[in-house]
């Protein structure tokens, strides 16, 4: 969102059940980590990327080195690398063991 929350809805009610207070800027993408379902993963206009617990929201984890807005994430078909693309002309690969 524009204010850097996620919202977590249960869509049998259509109500949000969690708001995520996730990052300092536009929150630009968001990945379900769907081998254990452990992890949702946040990109941002913020430089960050963030790795959140699915079982309690928390944050568990920051992946920082963009230099500019990380405008998209994607996880590997195996589940063991985070690619982000930025508004810094990079890519970057990052191990989920680091997590």
């Amino acid at each position: 969102s524009g204010d850097g929350t996620i919202k977590i809805w249960d869509l049998r009610k259509v109500d949000d059940v969690e708001t995520i207070l996730a990052h300092k800027n536009v929150v630009t993408d968001l990945k379900f980590e769907k081998e254990n379902s452990k992890f949702l993963i946040s990109s941002s206009y913020d430089k960050d990327i963030n790795v959140f617990s699915s079982d309690s929201w928390v944050k568990i984890h920051t992946l920082q080195g963009h230099n500019d807005k990380i405008l998209s994430i994607d996880i590997s078909s195996d589940y063991q690398t985070i690619v982000s693309g930025g508004w810094d002309r990079s890519v970057k690969l990052w191990s989920m063991e680091a997590i």
